[in-house]
């Protein structure tokens, strides 16, 4: 069996860099148990979960500008709904999207990023070409079904793909064509449900041009 570099040594390892050269960087590591983690403290965390000491990306890029924050550990694989993974990566057999901060802290704010696998840490300098940070944080994803149980982002991950985001589009179109045919029940000829219905079957056919392309 191939052992796997666990993330507790990522980030010791990642740790001991801040006692180098380097004056910041973003750390992107798993998502585990707290027990397997090690020790964040003195690193800003951006995840989703809504725990004490922990940040939204937005917050922490805002920060960021202001020059407030230089160690920072990215939970990428929390970053999966529509309104925090807005980077589509297509790859020869699929499509995901993935989240925008890394690309930013990168080549906006020029921070290193140091992204665990599987088999150790991979670090892109600042201002690293954007398909080299795409391919490295799907590989970061991939690997991070080898940690099984211990992963604890595992069922989420199909929220980054078209496929889902367009059955959960879908449902939602159909869900408001029923709440305006039942708002227009007794009234079904009215003037104002026409454009409203109109415009869902609008959103509907452009859904269906967007997955012909």
């Amino acid at each position: 069996m191939v052992e796997i570099f666990a993330p507790k040594q990522a980030l010791e390892a990642a740790s001991a860099m801040r006692c180098g050269h380097l004056r910041r960087l973003a750390l992107v590591l798993p998502t585990t148990p707290p027990a397997q983690e090690g020790d964040v403290e003195g690193w800003t965390l951006i995840d989703c979960n809504g725990h004490s000491g922990v940040s939204k990306a937005t917050e922490v890029l805002r920060r960021v500008g202001e020059q407030d924050v230089d160690w920072i550990i990215v939970r990428t694989d929390q970053l999966y709904q529509p309104t925090e993974a807005t980077v589509l990566i297509q790859l020869r057999d699929r499509s995901l999207f993935l989240s925008p901060v890394e690309f930013i802290l990168n080549d906006k704010y020029g921070y290193p990023l140091v992204i665990w696998t599987a088999a150790g840490l991979v670090t892109l300098p600042p201002e690293s070409p954007f398909k080299d940070i795409g391919l490295q944080l799907v590989q970061h994803l991939q690997d991070c079904s080898l940690l099984g149980a211990s992963w604890l982002e595992r069922d989420h991950q199909a929220l980054r793909t078209p496929e889902h985001r367009g059955k959960a589009r879908n449902r939602q179109l159909r869900f408001l064509r029923s709440s305006v045919a039942n708002a227009y029940r007794d009234a079904p000829t009215s003037p104002l449900a026409f454009p409203l219905l109109d415009r869902i079957t609008g959103i509907e056919a452009s859904q269906v041009d967007e997955s012909s392309r």
